[in-house]
């Protein structure tokens, strides 16, 4: 499991793209974007922090 802290708006690399997280859930999923109208759901393991 990441260990590093993450805030809202962080930069997260998802299956070689860039996205920004855009909620934080406490199971540890996180939900990310690339466009302000959609997101996907992922584990935090799933993603590299930039």
């Amino acid at each position: 499991m990441n260990l590093k802290k993450y805030n809202l708006g962080d930069k997260v690399l998802y299956k070689d793209e860039e996205y920004k997280i855009f909620w934080i859930y406490g199971n540890g999923y996180i939900e990310i974007s690339k466009e302000i109208y959609t997101t996907e759901l992922v584990h935090i393991n799933d993603v590299t922090f930039l």
